[in-house]
């Protein structure tokens, strides 16, 4: 196992460019150029802090690792995050300030509560979790009658894989 930030603070270094030859998309670039991050499989553990440094990311896929969390404190332009077979568990997540948001895969984790503000959200993945609760507050605003709150049978291992298509 690595441990998640310091893999990626020398891979991606906040000062400096890409250095990461095995990611021809980015090598070379600096935070704030990477549209697109494939950092699956990577043997990852721990918590990955992401920063401000990262303006332009729109795709983050972490998944495959062995991540217990994910933070930030804005990435407005992400609108794909993929978190899929990772070591999140528990409750009160969420995706602080990213409106643009549009897929979700957190399938295949220990998660048992997610709370979502993410209004442009079409496609959600939370299948294979613990979920007792997940929120979509202000997620489905096209269809207000919904209920935005959904409660499962806590060891429900139910599909909840769902796509809104506004037509």
């Amino acid at each position: 196992m690595v441990n998640s930030q310091t893999w990626f603070d020398q891979n991606y270094p906040t000062n400096s460019t890409c250095t990461r030859v095995e990611d021809k998309e980015n090598y070379g670039k600096t935070r704030d150029q990477i549209v697109n991050l494939n950092i699956s499989y990577q043997n990852l553990e721990g918590i990955l802090q992401l920063d401000s440094s990262l303006p332009n990311l729109k795709k983050l896929n972490c998944s495959f690792n062995n991540l217990t969390g994910l933070s930030w404190n804005s990435l407005p332009n992400l609108e794909e995050l993929d978190e899929a077979y990772n070591q999140l568990a528990g409750g009160g997540f969420g995706l602080p300030n990213s409106p643009n948001m549009k897929r979700l895969n957190f399938s295949h984790n220990r998660i048992t509560a997610y709370y979502f503000d993410t209004p442009n959200l079409a496609y959600l993945d939370v299948s294979n979790n613990l979920l007792s609760i997940l929120d979509l507050h202000s997620t489905i605003p096209l269809f207000p009658q919904t209920q935005r709150t959904i409660t499962t049978r806590p060891s429900s291992q139910a599909l909840l894989d769902w796509e809104f298509i506004q037509e």
